[in-house]
Order: C-alpha cells, then sequence, then structure tokens
C-alpha cells in the first residue's frame, strides 16, 4: 500500500512540474553563446518563466489576436515527467533519497 501511495504522489507531482516547466524550456532553448528567447514566435512578450507555452496576447480575444502555442505541447511534457517521476518513486520507494531523486 505505502508503495502505491509513494508513486501514485511522485506521478502527481511530475506532471505538475511537467505543465509548468515548458516555457522555461523554450526560453532556455536557445544556441550556445545566445540570448534566451523572451518573446514569442510572433514576437509577444512572454511573462514569466513558470507556467504553460501560451502567448498572453492572444487570450486577450481582441481583434487580430488569434490564440497561439509555441514550444513543447504541454500535455506531452506533463505525461514524460510524470511518467519518469512515477517510475523513480516505485523504484526507490519509500527512502528518503527519493525525494533528491524526484525533484
Amino acid at each position: 500500500m505505502g508503495l502505491i501511495v509513494i508513486t501514485a504522489a511522485a506521478v502527481a507531482y511530475g506532471v505538475a512540474a511537467g505543465l509548468l516547466l515548458p516555457r522555461a524550456a523554450y526560453r532556455l532553448s536557445v544556441a550556445p553563446d545566445a540570448r534566451w528567447r523572451d518573446r514569442c514566435p510572433e514576437g509577444h512578450p512572454i511573462p514569466g518563466w513558470l507556467g504553460l507555452p501560451r502567448c498572453q496576447v492572444g487570450q486577450a480575444g481582441g481583434p487580430g489576436s488569434a490564440a497561439h502555442r509555441y514550444g513543447a505541447g504541454p500535455a506531452w511534457t506533463a505525461a514524460l515527467a510524470g511518467a519518469l517521476c512515477g517510475v523513480l518513486g516505485g523504484v526507490v520507494g519509500g527512502r528518503p533519497e527519493a525525494v533528491v531523486f524526484v525533484a
């Protein structure tokens, strides 16, 4: 029973982290010696580091502001991070160092 709870908690943690990381991954995915990205592909500023890769200007709903996404899809990254954290949580089990491996 304890291993199931640990694995489920690790999966939930991984999914939450996977939903927050795509914007940071997009901002940091540049060539060596290049500046970090601070704008979406259409030129709008990217607010913050954590969150879904979605342009805030597109959410305003004004004329000519179609919603658009950039970077990796959040469902894909959430599923991958959840699966990896779940596997790590299941393999390591209830040992204290599991927190370090999953985090």
